[in-house]
């Protein structure tokens, strides 16, 4: 039997409120030569139970116990069999266009380590663009550096608006596993390292960051994001090819002073302040100056005067 062109892979975790439109989004793409693979990790609502009454037979239905999203898509790779893999969180949404989209990125680029689309937040049933300041209504391209987008905006990969050649995955492995936070990222970092990034301007990935998705957050981890310090030590070890390492060094900053501005409004001021002590972070210039600063201060002190500051400079 000859294999699909893509497997999507969906991890699926106590969304009951979500993947029946999850499901059907991915059922209605116009571009229909693929398998789905929804990967039940341990589901403790319905959610199995409404995956499994789709009868399309292109589904496959995997159940296996609780171990974090990381295992559950890497669970659904490995089971893949068609030549590319399409990732789809079980709270997101595709275009009916998206697979075709990325059909047609595989046709201009073959040779290309991973295909994806814009995207959009979806907050409240209002759509907001991301942050790509270096990508405004631009054609299917080549991205070769993907670190100067990320240093300057939002991310440029979501794990529902991208697509990878199953060869690439066998060559540079897949999500870590038991990471809690940055897992997506540091995946990221591997494909944008094993080569460019075809891309499609055109918005076919809807991202919910809806009350209900929001409330499960986990408070900030203290300890620096691992996917960070990997990179760091790449950079420190001259694994990073020269021609992206500057941006590579400002990207890394950015994500270690976010994690240090969330703990600094969160009370945690010790552990603030020894991701800000990172030399690189220290590239940030003034941002790394102002959280330095209210890393000093007693929490309640901080707070306010960052609430006070990022009222004056919200956009009237």
């Amino acid at each position: 039997m000859t294999p699909p062109t893509f497997s999507v892979v969906v991890p699926l975790y106590n969304k009951a409120d979500s993947v029946e439109a999850t499901i059907a989004s991915v059922l209605a793409q116009s571009y229909s030569d693929f398998e789905l693979i929804v990967v039940n990790n341990g589901s403790t609502d319905s959610s199995r139970e409404l995956a499994a009454a789709f009868t399309d037979s292109r589904i496959r239905l995997v159940d296996r116990p609780n171990s974090g999203v990381s295992i559950a898509r890497n669970e659904g790779i490995a089971l893949a069999t068609a030549p590319y893999v399409a990732l789809l969180d079980a709270d997101d949404l595709w275009h009916p266009q998206f697979l075709q989209r990325v059909h047609v990125l595989t046709q201009l680029y073959p040779d290309a380590s991973a295909y994806a689309t814009r995207y959009a937040f979806r907050q409240g049933g209002v759509d907001i663009a991301p942050q790509l300041p270096r990508l405004q209504n631009s054609s299917p391209q080549l991205i070769e550096n993907y670190f100067a987008h990320v240093a300057a905006g939002d991310m440029l990969l979501t794990a529902s608006s991208v697509c990878i050649p199953s060869r690439v995955l066998e060559r540079i492995g897949g999500f870590p596993p038991r990471e809690r936070i940055g897992e997506d990222q540091d995946l990221w970092i591997r494909v944008a390292l094993d080569g460019p990034i075809a891309w499609d301007d055109q918005c076919s990935v809807y991202y919910r960051q809806d009350a209900a998705a929001m409330a499960t957050r986990a408070p900030p981890e203290t300890k620096p994001w691992p996917f960070a310090m990997r990179l760091l030590e790449r950079l420190r070890h001259n694994r990073i090819p020269a021609a992206v390492a500057s941006d590579a060094r400002r990207y890394a900053a950015r994500q270690l002073l976010g994690q240090a501005s969330q703990l600094v409004l969160e009370g945690q001021t010790k552990s603030a302040r020894c991701l800000l002590a990172e030399p690189e972070v220290h590239s940030a210039g003034r941002r790394y100056y102002y959280w330095r600063v209210l890393s000093a201060l007693p929490h309640g002190c901080a707070r306010w005067v960052h609430g006070v500051t990022s009222k004056r400079n919200r956009p009237r």
